[in-house]
């Protein structure tokens, strides 16, 4: 690792942990945290890799909660991802012809690129899986950025084995890695179309890309078999296995979106996608930089240029609310594409022009960084999930059940079965039933539920018969009449005009400051007409 490598890291890293969230996640984020805490499986395709090396780093590192444990470790996989992209564009960019110092600030801008945008740089904040992808997509690039650049067939081998391993690793954790994978083995062949005629050069990377691929999945049914934390019954067997692996619920998902009608729509999201991560500067740059490359070497112009458009339409054509956290895999060709651009400068024109366009590109970057950073500090202090679902949790009532949706279901299970809280609470999480509205389905589970076990909700809503209270950052629902009120709230007895009658308040803060919204319950009931005379 060179000394740009090292700084490349640090001063990333530095970022990454300054701005991390400081502990429990809702969502995802929540069930990766309690899966990688407990060794549990998370939702399809089941994460195997994330969730043992999760776990290892929760084990290994002793600083705080194991679920703020998880998200520094997306804050090193995110710097570790930046020191492979500046790496790869600094070979490529020697391959074009570019000095060392051109070459240098290259790699350096591609970096800034990729860690300025803005889905990249909140995603090395919290606990996910698509940091790991990315870097594993990162690793795969930096494989062949050494293959092209080999000077021998045996450095060339050395780099066609770790390109496998990438590959391996990437398609087990994240399988939609395929898509740009198609490119990557594009232009390994055409980089050298000897290949595959020499079978003792591919069969050892096959077969070591293979394990690769395979070994983290023998995790999916051993655990399954052990009943772990979320892991779907029948995951020890094999048509378990490959509904969970291959994400079968999620079949008519995949292109849901690539019809004549819905096509041109998810397509108008392009203009917003991409300034969302990058800003104007950096865009142009990245796309004189894939301009630049048809002429000078239109295999790498086919490898950026390919898994970005391709990846981009698989993206926008799937069902998932998502969609920047999904097209990440694109962003590394945009930022490679903006780290050669240096390299593109023509002949004439260096070593001034290289070294302008090296300036320019970097502050576009620098720009980028500055105008993402101040909402990234401002999260850095956000501990909402467990200010919102620990005193649930803790003022629900003996026995109680809590039915939530996904967001604050994983966040409510990680307080129970990692910190231990409330264990004699149900948590019941109300997922979409096909065929019937979301509305029906909470209705139902309220009404089929013992009328005397006691029910909160994460959600308001009004049911004939029921009547929904305020409790916490709940709700209480209770078969009406309701004649006083159960929630915890401070007690006041004032009555106005002999008609209303004040039973009791209570804020939702507990300080104020000028602008703040003010979440204020009050509970009244009425001991008159409350029809004017």
């Amino acid at each position: 690792m060179t000394l740009a490598d090292g700084a490349t890291f640090a001063i990333a890293l530095f970022a990454y942990v300054a701005t991390v969230a400081p502990g429990l996640l809702p969502a995802d984020a929540g069930e990766f945290q309690l899966t990688a805490a407990l060794l549990g499986v998370p939702h399809p395709p089941g994460y195997p890799l994330y969730t043992m090396l999760g776990h290892l780093f929760i084990r290994l590192l002793p600083i705080g909660t194991p679920a703020y444990r998880l998200n520094l470790m997306s804050a090193l996989l995110a710097a570790g991802t930046l020191v492979l992209l500046a790496r790869a564009a600094r070979l490529w960019a020697r391959g074009l012809g570019a000095s060392s110092l051109a070459a240098l600030t290259g790699g350096l801008a591609a970096a800034l690129t990729l860690g300025t945008a803005t889905t990249f740089w909140a995603q090395a904040t919290i606990s996910n899986v698509r940091t790991l992808a990315v870097f594993f997509a990162a690793l795969a690039l930096y494989g062949l950025a050494r293959f092209a650049a080999a000077a021998n067939s045996r450095d060339a081998d050395r780099a066609f084995v770790l390109f496998a391993i990438a590959l391996g690793l990437g398609g087990s954790h994240y399988p939609p890695l395929a898509f740009v994978a198609i490119f990557f083995v594009i232009y390994l062949l055409l980089t050298d179309s000897r290949l595959l005629a020499q079978p003792r050069r591919w069969w050892r990377p096959l077969l070591v890309g293979l394990a690769s691929f395979l070994l983290p999945l023998a995790y999916l049914p051993i655990r399954g078999a052990m009943d772990v934390p979320l892991a779907p019954d029948s995951l020890d067997t094999l048509p378990g296995f490959l509904h969970h692996f291959l994400a079968r619920g999620f079949t008519g998902d995949m292109f849901a979106f690539a019809t004549a009608a819905d096509l041109p729509h998810r397509l108008a999201l392009l203009p917003t996608l991409f300034p969302f991560q990058f800003n104007l500067g950096l865009l142009a740059a990245a796309l004189l930089g894939l301009i630049g490359l048809v002429r000078r070497d239109w295999r790498l112009f086919l490898l950026l240029a390919g898994s970005l458009i391709l990846h981009t339409f698989v993206t926008i054509t799937y069902r998932a609310p998502q969609t920047v956290e999904y097209l990440m895999p694109a962003y590394l060709p945009v930022a490679i594409a903006v780290g050669i651009l240096p390299a593109l400068a023509p002949p004439p024109l260096r070593p001034f022009a290289p070294l302008l366009l090296s300036s320019l590109v970097l502050c576009a970057g620098l720009l980028n960084g500055y105008a993402h950073a101040p909402s990234f500090i401002e999260l850095a202090d956000d501990r909402s999930t467990r200010q919102t679902v620990e005193p649930l949790l803790e003022q629900a009532p003996a026995g109680a059940l809590i039915l939530a949706d996904w967001r604050w279901t994983t966040p409510l299970w990680y307080l129970q079965q990692v910190e231990g809280l409330r264990p004699d609470v149900e948590v019941r999480y109300v997922y979409s039933v096909a065929g019937e509205e979301y509305w029906d389905t909470w209705e139902r589970i309220v009404r089929e539920r013992p009328p005397e076990r006691p029910l909160l909700m994460t959600h308001f809503y009004e049911f004939s018969g029921y009547a929904t209270e305020p409790w916490g950052a709940g709700f209480l629902i209770r078969p009406r009449p309701v004649t006083e009120p159960a929630a915890l709230l401070a007690p006041l007895n004032a009555t106005f005009g002999g008609r209303v009658q004040i039973a009791g308040y209570s804020f939702r803060q507990g300080r104020f400051h000028p602008g703040q919204v003010v979440e204020f319950v009050l509970a009244w009931r009425a001991t008159g007409s409350l029809t004017p005379p």
